[in-house]
């Protein structure tokens, strides 16, 4: 017998599966039968296609999360290596779920239940990279004189429109060198200091691929 944790798995990978399978659209019935449970099982766990929908968005946005607020990215590199290691994995993760994010961040964006989630987490990542860029200033890594809440927004802006134009196109993207060029403009606006520079090129530079 299925669990209800694994029927509610099974649904969200189903429901993801036919938003990008249909460009965006999702209906109950269809991702019942994918997820092959009865459409009854998904209005149980989710109560509605908003509320299916909502449950996608959280799914993408929390590993997100984890990565620009969380601790999956060590604590113990030096500023500047830490902060390019999450922008390694910032680019690698839209990547990996390149198909979904083009729709999380197009079509399904102006729908409430996405557009909430959207402004929470926006808010949540500028709060918390203001604070960190605080940090690096009193290390004396970032030298920008731009407000550390001011340069945090201007900074995550840019970095999702560059996300955003990376996975809008087509054919395969070069991921190294996606993170190359989004931190060689971080690095820029944050007038990183030469010891920042080499803690990144010696020991903190993130392959990915």
């Amino acid at each position: 017998m299925t669990t209800k944790i694994g029927m509610a798995e099974r649904l969200l990978r189903a429901a993801e599966e036919e938003i990008v399978a249909n460009g965006g659209h999702l209906e109950m019935l269809p991702v019942a039968k994918r997820a092959g449970v009865s459409v009854g099982s998904g209005y149980h766990h989710f109560g509605s296609k908003a509320g299916l929908l909502a449950a996608v968005a959280a799914r993408f946005y929390g590993p997100l999360q984890e990565v620009t607020l969380g601790d999956a990215i060590p604590r113990d590199l030096p500023w500047a290596a830490r902060e390019h290691r999450r922008l390694a994995a910032f680019v690698a993760y839209h990547l990996e779920r390149r198909a979904l994010a083009v729709l999380i961040y197009g079509g399904l964006s102006n729908a409430p239940e996405v557009l909430d989630l959207e402004r929470e987490h926006m808010a949540a990542v500028v709060e918390a990279g203001a604070r960190n860029l605080e940090q690096g200033s009193r290390a004396g890594v970032v030298r920008s004189t731009v407000p550390p809440r001011m340069l945090s927004a201007l900074l995550m802006g840019a970095q999702r429109q560059a996300i955003n134009s990376l996975i809008a196109g087509e054919g395969e993207i070069d991921t190294n060198a996606a993170v190359r060029d989004i931190w060689s403009f971080v690095a820029a606006a944050l007038d990183l200091g030469p010891a920042a520079h080499n803690h990144v090129t010696k020991g903190g530079t993130s392959h990915v691929g």
